[in-house]
């Protein structure tokens, strides 16, 4: 028989999706009848005509060897497996739902990284319009870049998936203002006062007020409410917003606070006048804003006359000198001063009222215990003073509520058991100013303080003589 290398070597080339199994089948003829096997970068893959692979990768794809030989030679033929990806529909690995904040100024840079055969086309979206495409979309943020941003992956296989980012951009207070937007406000005292402060920045801000420059620390909330306010709080009103990245002060406010003081007289605090005196001067002080006001005085009887002089006195502040003119026939008149601006009116009447006297009157009881000690004629010594707090302790006790009693004070000891002697100051004619004491021992009993006290030993002497007179 002839014998013949190999020859005649029939194989063919495979096309398979990644995951099929595949088979590659060559025949050759040649004898003695050869020898086969499959070789794959220099590597052995099989023996035989057949080479089965399952489950191919993309990997296994490419070029294989077979290759065949006998005793009389040998040959080989390239055949090639082509490994196509199966269609997917495309996968977003990220980014998740997520919230990222970021300061103004700042670049930014999303990123979308998204699987799928054919490779998916990214997008990216904000409220529905696209704003650029690609894995990465950079951008210089700025506060109204606060959004959900949307990169959406596509490859025409299925559906098209997405994914967002919320970007939260900060940034400090800006267009901080009051409202009401006046340059200025005008109250009367007493009125109240509410103001409102605005502004933009993200994180919300915390608020402050300030008064003439100062922090008022009663006021940390966006509203300012003064209620009934005073003259004090006349000045410049402006809000403070505060978050971590800065802080804003808010255009001044003036508040003006229109007020009318009591009329008030220099030096002295009396509102009534000498009787006696035909001519009465008043020195009154008004405090006010607005600083025009007016000051009339009215008698209540026709033989009173009044003449009023002014000059200024301060910025908001006048000062009037009333002459009043008393006929002496005029008995219990009043004088009736009325100050008026625009925020109202201030009322001071002055009454004409006879002049009490001031007067004295000397007094005694006697002590029927403790016994006379010798030490009571020395004002310096403990038994001295010890009697004589007791003894004012009764007295005062007597008169408590005594709407004449202008003063209470012992003067001495004498012996005879013990006399006290006392004197009492009453304003006004008191028929008898003795008689608060003789009542309270008649209540109390004679034994009152660990003293013993004689009833019947209470006297009032006949002197009496005016000590002070009042004076306007």
């Amino acid at each position: 028989m002839r014998e013949d290398p190999p020859d005649r070597i029939t194989c063919s080339n495979k096309t398979v999706l990644e995951g099929d199994d595949v088979q590659l089948v060559c025949s050759a003829n040649g004898n003695p009848p050869p020898d086969m096997m499959w070789i794959r970068n220099g590597n052995i893959q099989g023996m035989g005509s057949t080479l089965l692979i399952k489950g191919v990768t993309k990997s296994e794809g490419g070029t294989y060897t077979f290759f065949t030989n006998n005793s009389l030679g040998y040959k080989s033929i390239e055949i090639s497996i082509t490994v196509q990806i199966r269609s997917k529909s495309p996968e977003i690995t990220n980014p998740y739902k997520q919230v990222i904040l970021f300061n103004e100024g700042k670049d930014v840079s999303l990123v979308c990284n998204a699987s799928g055969y054919p490779v998916p086309n990214i997008t990216w979206t904000k409220h529905g319009t696209v704003i650029g495409v690609g894995r990465i979309f950079k951008t210089r943020v700025k506060r109204n870049d606060s959004s959900c941003y949307t990169c959406t992956a596509d490859n025409g296989i299925g559906h098209a998936k997405n994914a967002s980012i919320c970007l939260d951009v900060q940034y400090p207070p800006s267009n901080v203002k009051i409202t009401p937007s006046i340059a200025s406000t005008f109250l009367k005292e007493g009125d109240n006062l509410s103001l409102y402060c605005q502004g933009d920045s993200n994180p919300d801000p915390t608020y402050a007020w300030r008064h003439s420059g100062e922090l008022l620390t009663s006021q940390q909330s966006r509203s300012l409410i003064i209620k009934n306010i005073n003259q004090r709080q006349n000045g410049l009103y402006r809000c403070e917003a505060k978050n971590r990245l800065g802080f804003v002060l808010s255009k001044p406010i003036e508040v003006v606070v229109q007020y009318l003081d009591p009329l008030e007289v220099i030096g002295s605090s009396n509102k009534s006048y000498s009787q006696s005196n035909p001519l009465v001067l008043f020195n009154l002080s008004i405090n006010a804003y607005p600083s025009n006001t007016s000051l009339s005085c009215s008698p209540s009887a026709p033989n009173i006359l009044t003449t009023i002089t002014s000059h200024d006195a301060g910025l908001n502040g006048k000062q009037y000198l009333v002459f009043v003119v008393i006929q002496n026939d005029v008995d219990n008149a009043s004088i009736l001063c009325k100050a008026e601006n625009s925020v109202g009116v201030r009322e001071r009447t002055f009454y004409r009222r006879p002049i009490l006297l001031k007067e004295s009157f000397a007094g005694q009881f006697r002590l029927t215990y403790p016994k006379w000690q010798d030490n009571l004629q020395d004002v310096k010594s403990a038994g001295y003073n010890d009697l004589k707090q007791k003894c004012i302790k009764i007295l005062q006790a007597a008169y408590l509520g005594v709407p004449y009693l202008a003063a209470i004070k012992v003067k001495d000891f004498i012996k005879g058991s013990i006399i006290v002697r006392f004197e009492l100051e009453v304003i006004g004619q008191v028929p008898d100013p003795l008689l608060p004491l003789r009542e309270y021992i008649k209540t109390q009993g004679e034994e009152i303080n660990g003293l013993q006290m004689d009833y019947n030993s209470i006297q009032k002497s006949s002197e009496r003589h005016i000590t002070s007179r009042d004076k306007f």
